[in-house]
């Protein structure tokens, strides 16, 4: 229980809502109350509640129609909602969790199944958040180690006095990357690569192929943009079978490779359905 918690009582009969206000306000939670479902939809959008209990049977909107508002509302779509009602058939009970209620409890009712069924609501909606929020943070976290990966912008400014980058990542973390690498010969690789794939998945995929072009590039000193990719999208399909020869590979990377030499003004390029396109003195 927690006194911070905002309940809502719709319900057409007063002697019903001061009931309910009474016994939910003694055990700590903050009541507020409608005397019909438009006024309670309104009361919810205002306040947005930690859980409702509705009733069916009202004039002017009924339950209903109540709970398919509150439903259709983005932050209260995970909102508990319990049905308190006479009504008590089986199939009374189906209409209503079909109507988007979490539970039907039927008048008179017991103070202590009210109160346990709230309580159970609330708990799970709080275990729902805390694993959300773990994800949350998870995710936010790999999205700093992502970060941390990719290539400094003092890096690109050393290497490339004048340019400019857009990287805007779909979702909080991306599986597309760009890579810089310094050769001893005196030329920098540069890279651009696109995942098919989005989120998650795709920066997991990015991220193998990161490693994959920082350990060929490291190994073979003097390898070409080509032999490069052709060495790396091999290593990529190793990886991926290795262990799971029957599931299919959804996701690929295209990427665009280019060999940079500062000396002799040349660019070697190698793309993977990536192309490259070359802008001088404003004509493509």
């Amino acid at each position: 229980m927690n006194s911070k918690q905002k309940i809502l009582v719709i319900d057409d009969e007063e002697g019903i809502r001061d009931t309910l206000e009474t016994i939910l306000s003694l055990d700590g939670y903050d009541v507020t109350t409608a005397i019909n479902g438009e006024e309670g939809i309104k009361s919810a959008e205002a306040h947005i509640p930690d859980l409702i209990i509705c009733d069916i049977m009202m004039p002017i909107m009924d339950g209903y129609e109540v709970a398919k508002r509150v439903r259709e509302n983005k932050e209260m779509v995970a909102t508990p909602f319990l049905f308190l009602s006479a009504k008590a058939s089986h199939l009374d009970f189906r209409k209503g969790l079909g109507a988007g209620a979490d539970d039907y409890l039927i008048k008179p009712f017991r103070n202590e199944e009210l109160l346990a069924a709230i309580e159970m609501r609330l708990k799970r909606v709080k275990s729902l958040t805390d694993g959300q929020k773990s994800l949350e943070d998870s995710i936010n976290n790999a999205k700093h180690i992502q970060d941390v990966i990719l290539p400094m912008d003092s890096a690109l400014e050393n290497q490339f006095k004048d340019h400019f980058k857009i990287y805007r990542p779909r979702d909080v973390i991306s599986g597309d990357f760009y890579w810089l690498k310094e050769r001893e010969n005196e030329t920098t690789f540069f890279a651009v690569a696109d995942c098919t794939g989005h989120g998650v998945p795709g920066a997991m995929l990015s991220m193998v192929c990161y490693d994959k072009l920082n350990a060929v590039s490291a190994e073979n000193r003097s390898i070409s943009p080509g032999k490069l990719l052709t060495k790396v999208n091999g290593m990529i399909y190793d990886f991926m079978l290795a262990n799971q020869k029957d599931i299919p590979i959804k996701d690929g990377m295209d990427i665009a490779l280019c060999e940079f030499d500062s000396d002799k003004k040349s660019v070697v390029f190698s793309g993977a359905a990536r192309p490259l396109y070359i802008i001088t003195d404003q004509e493509l």
